[in-house]
């Protein structure tokens, strides 16, 4: 069997696969994420509770939000804070007996995405994730593109064009990174209501924004299209820096069908006059493709 587990601030899922990587099992529980030592037995339990329901030492891979530093291999997380510091993969792997591959959660949902999913034959594949935050991942030739220090597909943290802040009249703050202006405060389900907030004086759920949207109300139309005009900004940035052949969506926002055909209207906008934009596509497996991922990453260590 293979084990896929998403991890996040509130929730561990995972999910057993069998040989052909049908789904055959998901339990969910809450994460403890003050506590390293109840983190480490909650996630040892249910990987236990799957071995000995299935009769065998399942592989184990895990999506987790934030990033693994290469040389340390130390893990920082904001959303787990009872994670950062530590070596969680090694830590796991001598308390389960087994190997444990870990890696960001929006490389998973990449990983799933490239070998099996929207971006499959496809050389180079990125995948965009815009949930609460906005992250990424970059798989070239079906391996995963970690880079120097593994952040790499970090893209949520590229910092917004100045001309789209001088046109908008945009705010820019600081970011929990440290950093100033990072899309992330802009593309993201927090970044929408961001917008919402600043030019609407009110902050609204995704799903009233889009209420507004249907109705044609003036001011949400502009705040669509600066949401708009920001992400195709970032996503020429990612044309132009890796000349992918397909960026692949997920998150909670990649759920706005709308969406793909004014990203390829506008697109073209951003890039270099006779460069054909990258097709932009929702992701196959939807929300289930990031524990696909982790499965994946454990069955082949990628």
């Amino acid at each position: 069997m293979r084990y896929g587990l998403d991890i996040g601030g509130t929730k561990i899922e995972i999910a057993v696969f069998d040989r052909d990587f049908k789904v055959l099992d998901v339990t969910r529980i809450s994460t403890p994420s003050e506590n390293y030592q109840r983190f480490m037995q909650s996630v040892c339990r249910l990987v236990r509770q799957k071995d000995k329901q299935y009769s065998c030492i399942g592989s184990v891979g895990i999506g987790l939000p934030g990033v693994q530093e290469t040389r340390s291999s130390k893990q920082i997380s904001s959303n787990i804070p009872c994670l950062t510091g530590q070596h969680v993969a090694r830590d796991l792997a001598t308390e389960l007996n087994r190997a444990v591959y870990i890696d960001n959660d929006s490389r998973c949902l990449a990983l799933c995405e490239a070998l099996t999913g929207a971006g499959q034959g496809m050389p180079r594949v990125f995948a965009a994730v815009l949930g609460t935050g906005a992250g990424g991942g970059l798989v070239l030739d079906g391996k995963v593109y970690r880079g120097a220090s593994g952040v790499a597909g970090e893209w949520g943290h590229m910092p917004i064009a100045a001309h789209l802040v001088n046109q908008y009249g945009l705010f820019v703050k600081q970011c929990n990174c440290g950093l100033y202006g990072c899309l992330e405060h802009y593309i993201s389900g927090t970044g929408l209501s961001n917008l919402c907030e600043h030019f609407l004086r009110i902050r609204l759920p995704t799903e009233e924004f889009l209420k507004l949207l249907a109705e044609k109300d003036p001011k949400a139309l502009h705040v669509y299209q600066v949401f708009i005009d920001i992400l195709c900004s970032g996503f020429a940035s990612l044309q132009l820096t890796y000349d992918v052949d397909i960026i692949v969506l997920g998150g909670g926002l990649s759920n706005i069908k709308r969406l793909y055909a004014d990203l390829d209207q506008r697109l073209p906008d951003f890039l270099f006059k006779g460069i054909q934009a990258v097709p932009i596509v929702p992701a196959r497996f939807g929300d289930s493709s990031g524990v696909r991922g982790a499965a994946l990453l454990g069955d082949n260590s990628f």
